[in-house]
């Protein structure tokens, strides 16, 4: 696949995440005016052993399904959680725009007769950094959402947040958001930009014996 054909794929890509990212924030803004209820979810872990639920074997056996993780969807209303709503479809819709911003100078300078340039160098480097930013954006804005959810669950019930303390009733706990490869391809960005880097210093070894 050419430069050329990735420079204007991640040209459309760009155009889908600005445009994508701003129908979020208008969703988000014009949700709670107009009274419509926004459900936020959680992914919970069970503590200790798994529940088992019976299941339905279609050969002459036992069958048995063990419930670890779950899925809680509740509604926290208020301004708080409406700003956290909009600072995170803000801040992740940006990062993500950055990144296709990023990859699109990148191809277009890779096009170029000396691939191995400053301009490349510099894009694979902050792609890098922006990837390796999304997943520590998830866990600060999973924290926050937590902090908002621990106000609203019961002291006796069956549900803990990860920054919460078990009691003797707590059976599931709510998990960080965290996509940890997106970490791991940040990284490869910054090595690909150490290469990059190695090879321009080459490159203009070669012309200077030249």
């Amino acid at each position: 696949m050419s430069a050329r054909l990735l420079y204007w794929i991640f040209t459309a890509l760009l155009a889908v995440a600005a445009l994508g990212t701003l129908v979020a924030v208008a969703f988000v803004i014009i949700s709670p005016r107009i009274d419509q209820a926004l459900i936020t979810g959680f992914t919970v872990e069970k503590m200790g052993v798994g529940s088992a639920l019976p299941m339905v074997s279609r050969i002459d056996s036992e069958a048995a399904m063990t419930a670890v993780q779950g899925q809680l969807t509740i509604v926290i209303p208020g301004f708080l959680a409406g700003l956290l709503r909009v600072i995170d479809v803000v801040l992740t819709g940006g990062l993500w725009i950055g990144l296709m911003w990023i990859m699109r100078r990148f191809f277009k300078a890779l096009g170029s007769d000396r691939p191995f340039s400053r301009e490349t160098t510099r894009e694979l480097f902050w792609g890098g950094i922006l990837l390796m930013g999304l997943p520590v954006w998830q866990l600060l804005s999973s924290l926050a959402w937590q902090v908002l959810l621990m106000d609203r669950i019961a002291p006796d019930t069956t549900i803990t947040t990860m920054l919460g303390a078990a009691g003797s009733e707590t059976q599931w706990r709510v998990l960080p958001e965290i996509d940890p490869g997106l970490a791991l391809a940040g990284l490869v960005l910054l090595v690909m930009a150490k290469a990059f880097r190695l090879g321009m210093e080459i490159q203009q070894d070669n012309d200077e014996i030249v």
